[in-house]
């Protein structure tokens, strides 16, 4: 299981970029076109949110037939660097959500695949379609609506957590498309909090704080 964490970040290092947060390290695929992830730090209680922006890049339309399209995921390995900070979950996931269009009796679908690995435990291969949510239809002329997903996972508490060799699927039989949109996004939050420190050794700082403010006052 170990040499599946080790492959994970040898397929990294070829074109990864590296980004130390603090609490964690971040190593990612740079050459994907979903770019580079933001970090939000605004959640409560250390949680924290990466995200990545779908490229626009990210569509297919089909007149009158059937085609397929296949776009590779930003890989990832998130790394607990900091030993002041823990990483935990309950980790979750979100991609969406990606518009569609179908005229006539025509289907479209979409799905995620990928690899995940925790720790010394992995990887794991994963696969799933996105949930399809229709927001208009007009039975046999029209439907539109949009893809996503949603998921979490309770780990618990994490040294490592790495996602590699994954893609989007993207599916029309007919006449219709899929669009990704400007505000669109791959998301992975986790929680990286302080680690507490123990009672015993606050009491001892305590102690020497008070040694000090009696030297003081005795000089």
């Amino acid at each position: 299981m170990m040499l599946g964490v080790m492959g994970l970040a040898a397929s990294l290092s070829v074109s990864a970029q590296t980004i130390d947060y603090g609490s964690f390290v971040l190593d990612f695929d740079a050459t994907t076109d979903f770019g580079a992830p933001t970090a939000d730090f605004s959640g409560a209680n250390g949680l924290v949110s990466l995200s990545w922006a779908v490229p626009g890049s990210v569509h297919l339309a089909v007149n009158g037939g059937v085609d397929f399209a296949e776009f590779v995921l930003p890989s990832f390995t998130i790394t607990a660097s900091n030993p002041a900070y823990r990483l935990s979950g309950v980790v979750s996931g979100f991609f969406g959500n990606l518009v569609f269009n179908e005229f006539g009796e025509s289907q479209s679908f979409a799905s995620i695949d990928g690899e995940i690995a925790v720790d010394a435990y992995g990887p794991v291969t994963v696969a799933s379609d996105l949930t399809r949510t229709t927001t208009a239809s007009d039975p046999g002329n029209f439907a539109a609506g949009y893809f996503s997903i949603a998921a979490s996972l309770p780990f618990g508490e994490f040294s490592s957590l790495s996602f590699s060799n994954g893609h989007l699927n993207l599916a029309v039989f007919g006449t219709g498309a899929i669009t990704a949109q400007p505000q669109n996004a791959l998301q992975l939050n986790f929680v990286a909090s302080p680690v507490p420190v123990p009672t015993a050794v606050w009491l001892f700082g305590t102690a020497l704080s008070g040694l000090a403010f009696l030297r003081r006052r005795s000089v």
